[in-house]
């Protein structure tokens, strides 16, 4: 899930845009924040949801919180779609580093 986040699609730039533009104008905009903040926690539940899936199968090693790691993993899909969208890096390299994070904190 986190992986299709970044993809050489343009919809998906534009969409992925069209998002960080969303989350920056809330910093100024307190009325978005509260729907943001919705759409940011049921991003959040979505991967926290994988993360117990994966703990109840046993493919990720038991005892992570489910919940603090999809904030951990969200959060970074959205610093690398900064990067990704100025092309300061590749999106096999964002998608590599979300990799990257899954294997060392997870598994």
């Amino acid at each position: 899930m986190l992986c299709d986040e970044f993809q050489d699609d343009a919809a998906v730039r534009t969409n992925s845009a069209a998002w960080g533009e969303l989350r920056d104008s809330a910093i100024f905009d307190p009325t978005l924040r509260t729907t943001i903040g919705d759409l940011t926690e049921r991003w959040i539940d979505d991967i926290a949801g994988t993360i117990t899936t994966g703990l109840d199968d046993g493919s990720l090693r038991p005892g992570l919180n489910a919940r603090r790691l999809g904030a951990r993993f969200t959060a970074l899909a959205e610093g690398l779609s900064t990067r990704w969208l100025a092309e300061l890096i590749t999106t096999d390299e964002a998608r590599s580093l979300i990799l990257e994070a899954i294997d060392e904190l997870a598994t």
